[in-house]
């Protein structure tokens, strides 16, 4: 009987053994690697309409050597188009910077700020990203715009794809691991708080990619105390919009950000994402037909990422 046991529970802890997967994120040094992004944007604003944005961003990331196994990437903005549809009186603008005389030239002023200053991302030994370098170079004439897109900000949204937080050791199918992201604003902060799961593998370009999904909870604060927390602001633009949010009673009343993400393990890389964010805003001072106001706001931002050979 023993003898048949044996074998049997051998046979048994192999198929229940799940391979467990490294997930880092290794960029070569000496390489560069092409990035597109995509944001879709919408709001919905009282007694005004909606108003959408559509940008479109391609970049070059050129890896580096660093320290204590370290990698460092030299990101340079090679593209961006923006197409904005806003209610009246304000109506639409257009940018592209393959014809950056026909679009709005605030908005071109501060891509060239990117454009012409190349960005530092200083990483981690597994790839995320500790600190963006060069982002006090950034001077658009759109000073709210740039306001908007401060350290922290860029800092989230140039790390892989929504990939913000990486697990601190290799994970099985089904297994999860925890990350959360803060964005603070000129007129206040979102707080993003969230897991990873490990559900499985997919084809992608002739090749099987694991696949990460994405989960959490949107939180914001947009109080007096948050808005002064977030540093002395003297742009009157900037100024007006949080006095009327405070004013106005302004609370995020629920948010989620769901996504999937393809992870290359043969490369460490993520190559592809798809992350949807919606948050509805309640604005109590502000009623409609006796009851608070909302604004419903979306983004979806997709990633897509071609390796060098």
């Amino acid at each position: 009987m023993k003898t048949i046991l044996l074998p049997l529970w051998c046979t048994l802890a192999l198929l229940s053994a799940e391979e467990k997967v490294d997930v880092r994120l290794d960029w070569q040094a000496g390489k560069s690697y092409q990035q597109g992004i995509k944001l879709e944007q919408f709001i919905g604003i009282p007694r005004h309409g909606e108003a959408s944005a559509h940008t479109d961003f391609d970049m070059k990331l050129e890896a580096q050597e660093g320290k204590k196994s370290s990698r460092n990437l030299l990101l340079t903005f090679s593209r961006m188009k923006m197409e904005a549809d806003l209610p009246l009186p304000l109506g639409n603008e257009e940018f592209d910077s393959r014809q950056p005389a026909e679009g709005n030239q605030e908005i071109g002023d501060f891509y060239k700020s990117l454009q012409h200053s190349p960005m530092k991302l200083l990483l981690d030994p597994r790839g995320k990203v500790l600190e963006v370098v060069g982002l006090d170079k950034l001077s658009g004439g759109n000073s709210v715009l740039g306001r908007f897109l401060g350290r922290e900000q860029m800092k989230n949204f140039l790390q892989q794809g929504g990939l913000v937080e990486l697990p601190k050791a290799p994970v099985a199918r089904g297994e999860n691991w925890p990350f959360q992201s803060v964005f603070p604003t000129p007129v206040g902060k979102l707080l993003i708080k969230g897991k990873y799961t490990l559900t499985g593998t997919r084809e992608h370009l002739g090749k099987p990619h694991h696949v990460i999904a994405m989960e959490g909870q949107v939180q914001g604060d947009f109080s007096a105390a948050a808005v002064s927390a977030s540093g002395k602001e003297t742009d009157p633009e900037v100024l007006r919009i949080q006095g009327m949010m405070i004013l106005m009673g302004v609370t995020v009343k629920e948010g989620t950000t769901t996504g999937t993400l393809l992870y290359d393990s043969s490369r460490h890389l993520l190559v592809s994402s798809e992350v949807s964010t919606n948050i509805r805003l309640s604005v109590a001072k502000f009623p409609e037909n006796g009851k608070p106001a909302e604004i419903p706001i979306q983004q979806k931002m997709s990633l897509q990422l071609i390796p060098s050979p």
